[in-house]
């Protein structure tokens, strides 16, 4: 084998120190660069799976986050709907109040305003009775052609606005007194006194002239007043 080796050119002990050189070659990488680099390249696996697990509890962190950012947003929704739904009830309840509270001073202007009317209409009232008294004194004077004292004066005038018909003491239940001009309270409370019922609602009717109307709730009345007198005067006259 060596003589075919030799016939082809090829230096045996130079092959064979080349093979050792090559093996030994092999051995000393293997043992100085292999290893080095299959260490190398394990921590570098290691370093990319670790990295890759980071990667992951990053992008799981990150949906976590997300979830609680979304959980703490959905929180912030319904509170602040809760938040306005509750002031539409406080400014519901609010407009009523107002609402309510402006038509009660509208109502107690409106019965204010009532008041004072009544209030004129009563002083004027009580002022047309002092006007139609004079004339009822004045008329009397001219017809008796002599002058009446005050107490008589008084008497007349009493008689004239406040005499209760004997027939009105009869009647009972809620009564309505007409006069025709305003009562003082003292004749109010005569009336009272007189008639046989503890309600009495008084009226006030100029063209009655005088006198008095006693009427019932049920329509039931005693007319003892002037107007009917002259009205009845006037027929039998005709």
């Amino acid at each position: 084998m060596g003589d075919a080796l030799g016939a082809l050119g090829i230096n045996v002990g130079l092959l064979v120190s080349q093979i050792v050189n090559l093996l030994l070659m092999v051995v000393l990488l293997y043992a100085i660069a292999y290893k080095p680099i299959l260490s190398m390249l394990e921590k570098r696996r290691e370093r990319v799976a670790e990295g890759i697990n980071k990667s992951r509890e990053a992008e799981n962190r990150l949906a976590e986050a997300e979830q609680e950012s979304q959980k703490i947003l959905d929180e912030a929704r319904n509170e602040a709907k809760s938040m306005t739904d509750d002031a539409l009830v406080q400014a519901d309840r609010l407009r009523e109040r107002v609402k309510q509270s402006a038509e009660a001073d509208a109502e107690l202007v409106r019965k204010e305003a009532q008041e004072a009317v009544e209030a004129q209409q009563k002083a004027f009232q009580v002022s047309m009775r002092d006007q139609v008294v004079a004339l009822s004194i004045a008329a009397a004077n001219h017809l008796i052609d002599s002058s009446l004292d005050t107490r008589k004066q008084k008497a007349l005038i009493k008689e004239f606005f406040t005499a209760i018909p004997d027939e009105a003491k009869a009647l009972t239940g809620s009564l309505e007194v007409i006069t025709a001009v305003h009562l003082t309270e003292s004749e109010q409370k005569k009336y009272g006194a007189m008639l046989n019922s503890e309600t009495i609602h008084f009226v006030v009717e100029p063209s009655i002239l005088g006198g008095v109307i006693v009427r019932t709730e049920s329509g039931e009345q005693v007319n003892a007043s002037y107007a009917k007198q002259l009205s009845q005067l006037r027929a039998s006259l005709s």
